[in-house]
């Protein structure tokens, strides 16, 4: 079986991952969270991903309090920048496929329109510029990868 490696499976996006590959026979999930892996630590993220040796690794973990990543900035730095970072080199290393989930704050917010990933960023608060930064370290870092851009979950877990 096919190993992917997720990240933040706790949390609301980990959790709806873990319920649309469950029962799969091609694939078999390694569930990480904080208390099993800290991506803030590239050795131990190395060191997990030799370990595991998946094809796929899908990073559901962020600090999505956009109010604290005001105040609490290297926190959020570290998990939404640094993280992501780490499991890009991760990535690479084992030849895995990085599914980075970002966010709409990595736009300004002024635009009158829907926004396209072909639109220039320009974030505006603290939590939407260390998503950039993550972002921009998957692609410096990752070989193969995806980086998708919501704005919204819904579903399991606390909603708007």
């Amino acid at each position: 079986m096919k190993k992917i490696m997720i990240t933040g499976c706790n949390g609301q996006l980990g959790r709806a991952v873990n319920q649309q590959y469950a029962g799969s026979t091609e694939y078999e999930l390694v569930n990480t969270d904080v208390g099993e892996l800290d991506i803030t630590r590239v050795d131990e993220v190395l060191a997990f991903a030799r370990e595991v040796k998946p094809c796929a690794i899908i990073n559901c973990a962020a600090y999505t309090n956009v109010d604290k990543c005001e105040t609490e900035v290297d926190l959020a730095w570290k998990i939404n920048a640094i993280g992501a970072r780490n499991l890009a080199i991760a990535a690479t290393d084992v030849k895995a496929k990085l599914m980075h989930i970002s966010t709409d704050y990595v736009f300004p917010g002024t635009e009158s329109r829907a926004v396209t990933e072909f639109d220039a960023v320009g974030p505006v608060s603290m939590y939407g510029k260390t998503k950039l930064a993550g972002e921009n370290f998957v692609k410096e870092f990752s070989e193969k990868h995806f980086i998708i851009r919501t704005a919204w979950l819904y579903g399991d877990g606390k909603n708007f």
